[in-house]
């Protein structure tokens, strides 16, 4: 009996780290920008985010931070590159994900917290190779608790626009890059608990095919395809702000 009791002890203990007791809008949502494209790597959360964090907190969400691997960027919560060096221009989106791995599990799932993933662009394979490195116990990738996840413009097939890329954390979004073959053997990535992907592109987006951008294995009702809309406006336009704040609370 003493030996089963023994046996059980680290099952209960996967069981106990898989119930966060945080409820729908106190969930901690944190919001992953792109690649920038210009000779500084610096980008300005505030001003990029600012549409979705006022829409946020209209829907009472209480907890929301802005995240940037860019040591330089302004007006962000949290700078991976401060805090865990080495995620620069020259990083893969993966080796971003790796890292943003660590800061979920460093600050929220070592105490049992769930999370909320918003990506865009660039940014949402950053948070879709966080959950799936640490759930394939992939090396220095961290196994994290994140509820929903949502992926606004992001190219998951990859993009033609990153064949004329010259750095390598661009280059990194062509779609003949090795990252890409990795993920796509898991098309739909579960974390320590169950992982709702919503995915949203447009028809208009020159960078993000509809393809690339719906390039995960979820159903129909967690797809948006918006017409007219350019890549980053789909980070301004009401609807499309409205939607993705809506599917954090989609499946709760």
């Amino acid at each position: 009996m003493k030996k089963l009791w023994l046996a059980l002890i680290p099952c209960l203990a996967i069981a106990a780290q898989a119930q966060p007791a945080t409820q729908s809008k106190d969930t901690p949502v944190l919001l992953v920008h792109g690649f920038m494209t210009y000779d500084s790597a610096s980008i300005n959360c505030g001003q990029l985010w600012g549409p979705i964090l006022k829409e946020l907190k209209t829907q009472g969400f209480t907890n929301v931070k802005t995240v940037t691997y860019y040591k330089a960027s302004k007006n962000c919560d949290v700078n991976l590159a401060k805090l865990y060096g080495n995620t620069g221009r020259d990083n893969t989106w993966k080796e971003l994900g790796r890292t943003l791995s660590n800061y979920v599990f460093d600050h929220y799932t070592k105490y049992n917290q769930k999370v909320d993933l918003m990506g865009h662009s660039m940014g949402g394979l950053v948070i879709r190779s966080a959950v799936q490195g640490g759930s394939e116990y992939e090396s220095g990738f961290r196994n994290i608790l994140v509820e929903d996840a949502v992926t606004i413009a992001t190219p998951h097939k990859g993009s033609d626009f990153a064949n004329l890329c010259i750095h390598r954390q661009c280059k990194s979004l062509q779609v003949s890059h090795p990252d890409f073959k990795w993920l796509a053997s898991n098309p739909n990535p579960q974390s320590l608990m169950k992982t709702n992907w919503h995915l949203q592109a447009s028809n208009l987006d020159s960078l993000t095919t509809i393809d690339s951008g719906f390039a995960m294995n979820v159903d129909a009702q967690h797809k948006k395809l918006f017409k007219g809309l350019s890549h980053n406006a789909q980070l301004r336009n009401k609807a499309s702000i409205y939607h993705a704040v809506q599917s954090l609370v989609k499946d709760k």
